[in-house]
């Protein structure tokens, strides 16, 4: 691998502790030259890195255990939340996390826990530790962070000292979650509507209010676990009218004005294929209905804009095919004539789909030039020619694992409404934050099929040997010897 020039960024790691583990002289060489070492984000932390820093900063090179080394007084400092331990899948373990904490204190170091929190307010704050607090210490803390109550250092305010508020809804059947993101959506549309407007009271119901006066959109977030439901939220704040801005990966199956594009374009590239015609012309630039093709169908008419339309068609539904044809016709021109870019852009200005998305929708708009951004970028690229283009434009239809980043036309303003994944919202604050789509299944766990043990003396990997059938059920093979105990230990790492 090294004579190919092939190292992966894995094979790095191993070789460079392999060198620390077996090279005093190596080892003695970079203590000399980094006598400190600061870890940040210690919990993402993998096995391999854990090594390294302890060969780097022990106090014994002659060992090559690094379970056994303990780090030189004032050379490690690391900063970490095990509550954030969350990528044991890529060998960032929680026992990892705190085998070097135990050892730092063991070395005669210090552990200084930070619970002050400078953003909330301790109505926020003391929600969060009687809600948590019992949860976390229910759980065996051989697999589980342990909890720290947060202590808030802002001042109270008697208005805004509110904490959190639950918007129920009722139990649904089976497949709830759009129609639970829809009503929960338009529930806190309309309350947002509402404070907008100088009502600020939850629900509209005889309470005190949410807010100490009228609100503007900047003062709300709405965060969504995954980003699967977005849609859902923007369409209801468009519906009110009230500016937002959306961040996240949206599909575009839901996208008229896409369709209708890629339609139109396929149309265009095979003059031959009567299906992206018909749908050319039933969609929303033409807006043909069935009994109209039906009838042009049977007046001799001929599913390929090439052609002429047929004698004894009712003149008013051949002025509207005629006109079609000749956009169809105009279109084929500037795909001829320009690059795909330009070509997508003038259609979508010239046919009316830009202007008839914002009419629609912010969201609907920016999805177009999100899309006018991903052939730009095709382009600039020098992958792709016009079928390619199609090929990739009508995958962003049919198939629901692509995603784009949704966009709005409100983007970089700061007085609107900011929507999106959670996880994208570190560091932002409102003054009022909607935890939205209650209904979120992504968290449907599998079964445990493998254990590992990183830190035991002999590390090791346990797991079952199955075989998929074609509707995709597992069939367990085999199960190695105590498998009972080590899937258990596993499921309490996931939970």
């Amino acid at each position: 691998r090294m004579m190919s020039a092939t190292l992966t960024f894995q094979d790095l790691l191993e070789l460079s502790a392999a060198l620390l583990r077996d090279s005093e002289p190596v080892r003695s060489y970079f203590q000399q030259r980094y006598r400190v070492i600061f870890v940040d984000e210690f919990q993402d932390t993998d096995p391999l890195q854990a090594q390294m820093v302890l060969y780097l900063t022990g106090s014994d090179n002659s060992q090559r255990d690094w379970r056994q080394l303990e780090p030189r007084p004032g050379s490690l400092f690391v900063v970490g939340d095990e509550q954030q331990s969350i990528y044991r899948f890529r060998r960032a373990d929680v026992e990892i996390f705190r085998t070097m904490a135990d050892r730092l204190v063991r070395g005669g170091g210090e552990v200084v826990r930070l619970t002050a929190s400078f953003r909330s307010r301790g109505g926020l704050c003391s929600w969060i530790n009687s809600a948590f607090g019992p949860l976390f210490a229910a759980c065996d803390r051989r697999y589980q962070a342990e909890f720290q109550a947060l202590h808030s250092q802002r001042p109270d305010a008697a208005v805004e000292e509110l904490g959190v508020r639950a918007l129920t809804h009722e139990k649904e059947g089976r497949f709830p979650r759009r129609r639970v993101a829809a009503a929960d959506a338009s529930r806190i549309a309309g309350f947002i509507d509402a404070a907008t407007s100088g009502r600020t009271e939850l629900n509209g119901e005889e309470e005190e209010a949410v807010l100490p006066k009228e609100a503007s959109p900047g003062d709300f977030m709405i965060l969504t676990r995954t980003t699967g439901m977005l849609s859902v939220y923007a369409r209801a704040l468009e519906a009110r009218s009230i500016p937002y801005d959306v961040t996240g990966a949206g599909s575009l199956r839901q996208s008229v004005e896409l369709r209708a594009l890629v339609d139109m374009l396929e149309a265009i590239y095979d003059s031959r294929d009567p299906l992206p015609l018909t749908a050319f012309l039933r969609g929303p630039l033409v807006g043909l209905g069935d009994d109209e093709l039906y009838d042009f169908r049977q007046a001799g008419g001929v599913f390929n804009w090439r052609r002429d339309l047929p004698a004894g068609l009712d003149p008013e539904l051949a002025g509207r095919v005629r006109v079609a044809f000749q956009w169809l016709e105009r279109a084929w021109n500037w795909v001829q004539e320009l690059t795909p870019a330009a070509a997508v852009e003038r259609l979508l200005t010239d046919t009316g789909l830009l202007p008839l998305a914002a009419a629609e929708g912010s969201s609907r708009a920016g999805a177009l030039l999100r899309v006018l951004a991903l052939v730009r970028a095709w382009e600039s690229r020098r992958l792709l020619d016009w079928g390619q283009v199609l090929a990739e434009l009508r995958d962003l239809i049919e198939k629901e694992e692509l995603k784009v980043e949704e966009m709005s036309l409100e983007t970089g303003r700061d007085d609107v409404v900011r929507l999106m994944n959670l996880h994208q919202a570190k560091g932002l604050e409102a003054r009022v934050v909607f935890l939205a789509d209650p209904c979120d299944t992504s968290h449907t766990r599998h079964e445990v099929e493998a254990h590992v043990s990183r830190l035991a003396e002999k590390p090791y990997l346990s797991m079952v040997a199955t075989r998929k059938s074609a509707t995709g059920a597992s069939t367990v093979l085999a199960e190695p010897e105590g498998w009972v105990e080590e899937r258990a230990r596993e499921e309490a790492f996931l939970k």
